[in-house]
């Protein structure tokens, strides 16, 4: 089992970043149960906080948004 770091979540959920692509491809791996992952407390604590901050990421997510990529993780079977 792999831990994730913040950045994978991150990346994942920024179509403009570098690293999307790959990232992209990690997560839905993951979230399908094809490869064994898990993500912290803290993790998701973080992915918040950078995702939401304007002084972060280019294209901040709405809280809701947010809060809707993190359910989907808290919510699969598979991390």
């Amino acid at each position: 089992m792999v831990l994730l770091d913040t950045n994978v979540l991150v990346y994942a959920a920024n179509r403009d970043c570098e690293f999307y692509e790959l990232s992209n491809q990690i997560m839905g791996k993951a979230i399908s149960g094809q490869i064994a992952v898990s993500v912290s407390l803290q993790i998701l604590i973080e992915f918040y906080s950078v995702v939401t901050s304007p002084k972060r990421v280019e294209k901040p997510l709405s809280q809701e948004d947010a809060v809707n990529e993190i359910n989907k993780y808290i919510e699969s079977a598979s991390l």
